[in-house]
């Protein structure tokens, strides 16, 4: 797969993953091949929809969005698989090292005696591991990016279909063209000198009536911690799990 940015990553392995990442690529091509005949129905699809309301339109994006990028979920997930047992293994084989093992039990490390076999083998493994992590790491890293994209592509839909949704347009156009018929605060004065009560009355301001959409926006956007992410990257999490309550919004 070459030597991207100058790095050199294990050969062998490289070529193995290589080869099966090409074959993957290849079977969604061939069936991309067939599903472009489909391709202006779906369009037509897409633009019918329309007739239902413009979020019922970016719902559909957002689906044919998730369908086009199934083999970047694929992958990305099979090297999260991947990179997360290999962290996995050097963690329990660090623990080895220091003479500690975690009880399942107790629910906690104990002390714990290793025989010179034990620790040899896994000086082996845990050798074996490190030179094969950075491999793994390279291609979890440029498929992270790729997902990354996708990721924000949902985002950026969530938004639209967020501000499709809450726009107060009906509200909006009757505060400007008539504004005192939504009132935000009625006043009462009498007038004892001609017995008269006058009613007096505020028109509603803008910020209660983008108050609705705007709490909506920040419960999208709250759901991207930075600090969250960048963990669940190291840790081996997945983005869609990071991101579950954007790309899968709760109703």
């Amino acid at each position: 797969m070459g030597f991207p940015s100058g790095f050199k990553p294990n050969k062998e392995l490289d070529l193995f993953i290589g080869n099966w990442l090409l074959k993957i690529l290849d079977y969604w091509n061939n069936f991309t091949r067939y599903a472009t005949n489909v391709e202006p129905t779906v369009v037509v699809i897409v633009g019918c929809v329309g007739f239902f309301g413009c979020t019922f339109q970016l719902g559909i994006t957002r689906d044919i969005l998730t369908l086009c990028s199934t083999h970047i979920h694929f992958i990305y997930t099979a090297f999260i698989k991947t990179y997360r047992f290999m962290i996995s293994i050097m963690g329990t084989l660090m623990q080895m090292f220091n003479g500690k093992s975690f009880n399942v039990i107790k629910q906690r490390k104990v002390s714990t005696e290793y025989s010179y076999e034990e620790v040899v083998v896994g000086s082996i493994i845990f050798t074996l591991i490190i030179f094969l992590v950075p491999t793994i790491f390279m291609f979890y890293l440029s498929f992270a990016y790729i997902y990354c994209i996708i990721m924000v592509s949902h985002v950026g839909l969530a938004v639209l279909e967020t501000l499709a949704a809450n726009f107060p347009t009906y509200v909006l156009v009757k505060a400007v063209v008539w504004p005192y018929d939504f009132p935000a605060t009625i006043s009462v004065d009498i007038d004892a000198s001609n017995s008269l009560v006058i009613l007096g009355s505020k028109p509603i301001g803008l910020g209660i009536i983008f108050k609705k959409m705007i709490r909506k926006l920040v419960g999208v956007v709250e759901g991207i911690h930075p600090v969250k992410l960048v963990k669940g990257f190291f840790t081996g999490e997945s983005l869609f799990l990071v991101l579950e309550n954007i790309v899968l919004p709760k109703q």
